[in-house]
């Protein structure tokens, strides 16, 4: 692998922290601090070697974190031979979720919303209509008393997606042992997404609970990537963020929840989610307790 910034030192640490983790292993940050210029060329050794997403976090500045992140999501589904396309269902039916304000104490109502966050998520092809009605059932499972639902939702749990329903149950335990009814976890995350709360601390404190939900998803998504077909046969590298300008506000606040969702998958015992985040910016990783 030719390297054009001449720094061999610094490929040879990369090198080393590709290949997709071990149990037991965390997720890895390297840190190549004011060096933006290097970020640039491994995007470059990394083409068809790896999916990789590179980012300025200086440009996020609205809602940092889910819009960075959403970035990052973007380019890692870009084909990269010989990789799976990647898919990232958690955390598109999160995004779906929180994208606007849910009254769940309107029970009826909380459920069509989330069944539009579904729809909006996934894209089935046309069924039949023994396959719409056997997708009902299933839907039926994920938010009872929904009924007959459209073709394109039903679908989705009967036809193309058979392992959609994880997707939804992923949601109340969250790959660390947790028994929360999923319904009453989106709740909480539609909350978080749009505090009410007075106080600017609370605020805060709500928009972090969400953005670490968000990431928590995006990891799930990576570990299920890599845990069936062909990713679970061979050695891959892991996915590869990139991230320039780290020290602006959405690189800090990014790398600041990511430590804090990894280290709490690391104490559930979880397997470790093949991604590696590399930045030009320092050590910000202060956790919130909150």
């Amino acid at each position: 692998m030719p390297f054009a910034s001449g720094d061999p030192a610094a490929l040879q640490k990369l090198r080393t922290a590709l290949p997709a983790p071990k149990p037991r292993e965390q997720v890895k940050v390297l840190r190549f601090p004011a060096r933006g210029d290097l970020l640039r060329d491994f995007r470059d050794q990394l083409k068809r070697k790896a999916p990789v997403a590179l980012v300025s976090c200086r440009e996020f500045t609205a809602d940092p974190v889910p819009d960075l992140l959403i970035d990052i999501k973007r380019q890692l589904m870009e084909r990269c031979e010989p990789y799976p396309k990647l898919q990232f269902r958690r955390l598109e039916f999160a995004l779906a979720v929180i994208e606007n304000p849910i009254n769940f104490r309107n029970h009826r109502a909380a459920q069509r919303n989330i069944k539009q966050a579904a729809k909006a998520t996934f894209a089935p092809p046309p069924l039949s209509t023994a396959a719409v009605a056997e997708g009902g059932a299933v839907l039926g499972q994920v938010v009872p008393g929904t009924g007959q639902v459209p073709a394109l939702v039903a679908g989705l749990y009967q036809a193309r997606f058979p392992t959609a329903y994880s997707f939804y149950k992923w949601f109340g335990h969250r790959d660390i042992g947790e028994v929360d009814e999923p319904l009453d976890y989106m709740s909480n995350l539609n909350r978080w997404a749009h505090p009410r709360a007075e106080s600017e601390p609370a605020r805060g404190a709500d928009l972090r609970r969400r953005d670490r939900a968000l990431i928590a998803a995006f990891l799930a998504d990576l570990r299920h990537a890599y845990g069936r077909g062909r990713l679970a046969r061979e050695q891959w590298y892991c996915c590869v963020a990139l991230l320039t300008n780290a020290d602006a506000k959405a690189g800090k606040e990014f790398l600041a929840r990511l430590k804090e969702v990894v280290d709490k998958l690391h104490r559930a015992e979880a397997d470790p989610a093949p991604f590696l985040a590399v930045t030009d910016g320092g050590d910000h990783t202060q956790p919130e307790t909150r």
